[in-house]
C-alpha cells in the first residue's frame, strides 16, 4: 500500500466473511506498530491456525532492523511445512535473530517511536495544509501527497537535499518521516519548492 491508508476493522471483518474458506489470505502488516487509529484491524484476531490466513510482520520498520532482513509470520502448519521445503537453510543469521528477540522486549521504545512518528506526521500535515497540498491520512511512517507535477517536485526537493519517493505511475509523491530536525528541514524544503514552482 503505497499511500499509507488503512481499512477499518469492520471492513476487514466483512472481507473475511466473504472470502471462501479454501482461499489463502495474506496480510502484510509491515507498518502495524505505527498504527494509532482505534479502528485499525489486527488480523491476528482472525488467525486460529486452521483457516488459510498468513499474518506477516517485519523488524525492518518500527524496529529499524532493515539491514538484518528479519521478520516473522503466523501461518497454518500446512503452509509452514511447505515454506520449510523451499526456504534456504540458515536464512536468518544469529545476529538478526538476537536483535529481533531483544527488540520485542522493549515496548517502551516502540511507544516512544510511535508517539514521535505521530507528532512528525501531524507537523507535516500542517505544512501541507498551509501550502494547500492534498495528502492521504497515513497509518505508517510516511505521508503520501498529491502533486500534478511529481517529476518537477521530486527534482526541486532533491535540489533542497530531500529525497522523496516517486512511483512514476501516480500524481503523487511519498515522504518518509524522520526526527524532528529532519522534518523541520523537510518542511523548509517543501515550502521552498512550492514557492519556486508556484505550487504543486
Amino acid at each position: 500500500n503505497p499511500t499509507g491508508t488503512a481499512y477499518t476493522r469492520d471492513a476487514f471483518a466483512a472481507f473475511m466473511e466473504r472470502v471462501p474458506a479454501h482461499v489463502l489470505v495474506v496480510t502484510d502488516e509491515a507498518y502495524f506498530e505505527f498504527a494509532t487509529d482505534p479502528a485499525y484491524p489486527d488480523s491476528l484476531e482472525w488467525y486460529d491456525g486452521e483457516r488459510p490466513l498468513a499474518v506477516l510482520r517485519t523488524f525492518s520498520k518500527m524496529y529499524s532492523l532493515a539491514a538484518l532482513r528479519c521478520g516473522y509470520g503466523f501461518v497454518p502448519e500446512a503452509l509452514r511445512l511447505g515454506i520449510d521445503k523451499v526456504r534456504e537453510p540458515f536464512n536468518v543469521n544469529a545476529v538478526a535473530q538476537a536483535a529481533a528477540y531483544y527488540s520485542l522486549d522493549d515496548e517502551t521504545e516502540v511507544m516512544r517511536r510511535r508517539a514521535e512518528n505521530q507528532e512528525q506526521k501531524t507537523y507535516i500535515y500542517a505544512v501541507l495544509d498551509r501550502l494547500g497540498v492534498e495528502y492521504a491520512m497515513s497509518e505508517t511512517n510516511f505521508v503520501y501527497f498529491h502533486t500534478d507535477r511529481p517529476v518537477e517536485v521530486f527534482e526541486a526537493l532533491l535540489h533542497e537535499g530531500v529525497i522523496v519517493r516517486d512511483f512514476g505511475t501516480a500524481p503523487a509523491l511519498r515522504m518518509t518521516l524522520g526526527s524532528p530536525e529532519d522534518m523541520a528541514y523537510a518542511a523548509d524544503a517543501l515550502t521552498n519548492a512550492h514557492e519556486e514552482l508556484g505550487g504543486f
